[in-house]
């Protein structure tokens, strides 16, 4: 199992920008996750709370990563760092 850590970068509005870390805290690559009004309103349109809707977009990540590195890996740090601003827009986004 690969062993990774997430660096946060920077973050906008609709964006977290981050670095996939190896152990040896070497940058392997940057990502980033988008959550536009857009797409926060086609998932509320869906019938989707803003719990589900945080937790579809942390799956759409998991799933980012294993397309990356593989299935089979796990974070070791900043996982939060990543996840927290996305709940917050999504939170304040369903909040209207």
């Amino acid at each position: 199992m690969r062993k990774i850590s997430l660096k946060k970068e920077y973050s906008t509005p609709t964006k977290v920008c981050f670095g996939v870390m190896d152990p040896e805290g070497r940058k392997r690559c940057t990502m980033d996750i988008d959550f536009s009004p857009y797409d926060l309103g086609e998932l509320k349109a869906k019938g989707m709370d803003a719990v589900a809707a945080a937790a579809r977009f942390e799956d759409e990540l998991k799933e980012m990563i294993s397309g990356l590195i593989g299935k089979e890996w796990e974070c070791s740090g900043g996982w939060e760092d990543i996840m927290g601003p996305v709940r917050e827009a999504v939170t304040s986004y369903f909040g209207r």
